[in-house]
């Protein structure tokens, strides 16, 4: 009887021991951003670069990513020492976070033209990381890379470039959302 409880015991164990190192990436809610919607909406709707706010804009943002591009939208260029309104003029501004930067690209109404951002070690989509996953068993994600380009003529496109490893190989993916 003690044995069996014992062996028992060491089965159960070890399986929530390995259930700890799984290389799987997982949806975790708290890395969310909540906000009001509305608030989010009525704040940017005054802006200058509101056609910016209308093309990034998403609930499902991470915090990484939503909290870059609030302070890009939040930024005044017309407060900034290098601003000159006697000329027509545009303003590369570089911003800087823990995980994040972007090159932005005022004119001189304060209106985003371009921007430029980079997000290190973001949370793959459910649908991506379903992809991969069927797409390369037994691989595992190692590191991501999300980049996001924002142009007022040609629109949005985010590019997520994901290393994935199996063993001692390594593969970098380029999946264009």
């Amino acid at each position: 009887m003690k044995t069996s409880f014992f062996t028992l015991a060491c089965v159960c164990l070890l399986n929530i021991s390995n259930a700890q190192h799984n290389d799987l990436a997982l949806l975790n809610e708290n890395t969310l951003y909540h906000f009001k919607p509305s608030t989010l909406k009525k704040e940017a709707s005054s802006m200058p670069s509101f056609h910016y706010f209308k093309t990034v804009y998403n609930t499902n943002t991470l915090a990484v990513v939503h909290k870059l591009e609030k302070e890009i939208l939040s930024y005044n260029i017309k407060e900034s020492r290098i601003y000159d309104n006697s000329e027509a003029a545009s303003y590369q501004i570089k911003l800087k976070q823990q995980q994040a930067k972007a090159l932005v690209t005022f004119n001189n109404q304060g209106t985003i033209l371009s921007s430029k951002e980079v997000y290190q070690n973001v949370r793959v989509p459910y649908k991506l990381r379903l992809h991969i996953a069927k797409s390369y068993p037994e691989w595992a994600l190692e590191k991501s890379t999300l980049k996001v380009s924002y142009n007022t003529i040609s629109g949005l496109n985010k590019t997520y470039i994901i290393t994935i490893k199996r063993k001692a190989h390594k593969k970098k993916l380029r999946l264009t959302v």
